[in-house]
């Protein structure tokens, strides 16, 4: 029997931001939070999670171009980790 979960939670033990300039970190872990629940609600909790089978490590790594601030990275970023969640 498949059971979808109604409540989601991740935690990112480490994540490191490196070579992206003097983006304000503080911001990009809120807006972190906030796309990747928009994607995920969006597009649906991984099938992986609902199997029983998700990853415990998700490692991944983007090339951005600068667009869009410390916000734009973590729309790119929350982009990457869901892809990152469906492998």
């Amino acid at each position: 029997m498949d059971v979808t979960p109604t409540v989601v939670e991740i935690t990112i033990d480490h994540l490191s931001i490196e070579g992206f300039g003097s983006v304000d970190r503080a911001v990009i872990r809120r807006s972190l939070q906030r796309d990747l629940a928009h994607i995920i609600q969006e597009h649906g909790i991984p099938g992986v999670w609902t199997s029983g089978q998700a990853p415990a490590e998700v490692r991944t790594s983007l090339e951005w171009d600068g667009r869009g601030g410390a916000q734009g990275l973590s729309a790119a970023l929350a982009a990457q980790l869901y892809e990152g969640m469906t492998r």
